[in-house]
């Protein structure tokens, strides 16, 4: 064994990336060790929203009757390929039991605490970094628009709840709406207009995070998949990888929806499931709106970057399917149109897919793995890991040097599992 650092983070993800940035800020010498590239998965091809709004987890009472309906259609935002696997099913009746009102509170509390500090932080990071140009940083907030009117009556319902954390929604339309955002089609019922929120080049800060972090002194060893750890007693003392072998003080898991696959290494259960997530990279449409704009009952969000255009969307349980499935990628455009004037740009620059790290009750595990003193885990964000990047990686950083939590870490225990 060789090559030792204080920490040692599983997962170059944006998770990944932000731990590493604040636990070397707090002193601690860190190497990354990553199975592909860095921010290769779902932290390259997401929409790039900075969304404390989001902070109602899909765990809301009515959404199995939602999620039954949707099954019966081919381009419905969710589907679910029937399995026998025990540990899915499980994790299917698991969210199904928190799919009421008196759980889902906790959860949006604990969402909501994690997104607002996020927010803050970004701010910090990014002028501390000087990157707003570079990673195309834009908080000019975000719309969610509606179709029908009993949509915008939901969002009413939906908003007030997000109220409740001191975040607030004002509700657009005809005029009003048009003159904010142009590039919104004239037949929508309206749209909720949320100003916190933020988006940027997600596969851009990917680049300047990691660019930052080497230049800061953060070994990164990509390449490398984890094939054994090495334990004395309760502690870990190091991992063996495809590129090596290395040694640590303490270990942070961050590797989003594969977590679940090294539950067995570290004696544990992590109930995570790979969401499958799609989008689609466009040049900018003339009529580009300047707002991420979420089409509420499509389920998919439109975000404008300064050098691009993306669409993204849809749930798909059906493990680590490896197959990119056009028609998902179909049904994103087709809601496109239904909300905005010129849908996508000219040029498709990608079409992507990745897998969103998934917990039941819509709440991230960050913080002690239990069967380990040196061991920590900062996975399950579910579609929020981008929003979530900084406040978790300033969490564990202070969870494992032992500062005051910035926020209260229980809510995001892995023991309430």
């Amino acid at each position: 064994m060789s090559e030792h650092t204080d920490v040692l983070i599983i997962g170059g993800g944006v998770i990944g990336l932000s731990s590493a940035y604040y636990l070397n800020r707090a002193g601690c010498s860190v190497r990354i060790v990553e199975q592909n590239t860095i921010g290769s998965g779902a932290s390259h091809g997401n929409c790039g929203m900075v969304c404390p709004s989001h902070a109602p987890p899909l765990t809301q009472p009515g959404v199995i009757a939602t999620g039954l309906k949707w099954m019966l259609k081919p381009d419905a935002p969710l589907f679910i390929r029937p399995t026998l696997n025990l540990r899915t099913i499980s994790w299917l009746l698991h969210f199904a039991a928190r799919c009421d009102a008196d759980r889902m509170r906790p959860a949006m509390a604990a969402r909501a605490n994690i997104l607002r500090s996020s927010r803050v932080a970004y701010d910090a990071f990014i002028e501390a970094e000087d990157l707003a140009s570079a990673i195309e940083w834009s908080p000019v907030g975000a719309l969610f628009i509606c179709r029908e009117a009993a949509t915008m009556d939901y969002c009413a319902q939906y908003f007030g709840l997000v109220a409740e954390f001191d975040m607030n929604a004002v509700p657009l339309a005809g005029a009003e709406l048009a003159a904010k955002e142009p590039a919104v089609r004239d037949d929508v019922a309206g749209a909720w207009y949320f100003d916190l929120d933020a988006h940027l080049r997600p596969d851009r800060l990917m680049r300047e995070w990691h660019r930052v972090n080497l230049e800061r002194g953060v070994i990164v060893s990509e390449n490398s998949v984890v094939s054994a750890i090495h334990e004395d007693g309760d502690k870990i003392t190091g991992v063996s990888t495809s590129s090596g072998s290395y040694t640590a003080d303490s270990v942070v898991v961050a590797t989003g929806a594969w977590s679940s696959k090294l539950a067995g290494m570290f004696h544990t259960q992590i109930p995570i499931e790979p969401g499958k997530g799609y989008s689609i990279t466009t040049s900018c449409p003339q009529l580009s709106p300047v707002h991420p704009c979420a089409f509420q009952e499509r389920r998919c969000i439109a975000t404008p970057f300064q050098s691009g255009y993306r669409l993204g969307g849809t749930m798909e349980f059906s493990g680590f399917d490896p197959r990119l499935r056009q028609n998902r990628i179909n049904a994103i455009r087709r809601a496109a149109s239904e909300y905005l004037k010129e849908p996508e740009g000219d040029t498709v620059e990608e079409m992507w897919y990745g897998w969103r790290p998934m917990t039941y009750d819509g709440v991230p595990i960050i913080g002690p793995l239990p069967k380990h003193k040196n061991a920590y885990i900062a996975a399950g964000h579910n579609m929020l890991g981008l929003s979530m990047a900084t406040g978790t990686g300033k969490l564990i950083s202070e969870l494992l040097t032992g500062a005051e939590p910035h926020i209260d870490p229980r809510p995001y225990s892995a023991d309430r599992f």
